[in-house]
């Protein structure tokens, strides 16, 4: 289940903007596709964070992101 809807409420858009590039060593890369859209992320950094470790523990393989990265595609 997607959490961009809960956390860019209002910005529909936002799910053709950014891609889950990698994970590796706690790290959660995402690809976006503007720098704009890597602002946002950060600003909304820390409550993508919460949202996405609440349903990762959920998940039959439980998981923990500490720090999100975005990168421009």
């Amino acid at each position: 289940a997607s959490i961009l809807p809960e956390v860019f409420a209002g910005h529909p858009t936002v799910k053709n903007e950014v891609r889950v590039r990698f994970y590796k060593d706690g790290i959660l890369t995402i690809g976006v596709s503007s720098s704009i859209v890597a602002s946002e992320l950060t600003i909304k950094k820390q409550k993508i964070l919460e949202l996405l470790n609440e349903k990762l523990s959920n998940s039959t393989t439980p998981t923990t992101v500490k720090n999100i990265k975005t990168t421009v595609y």
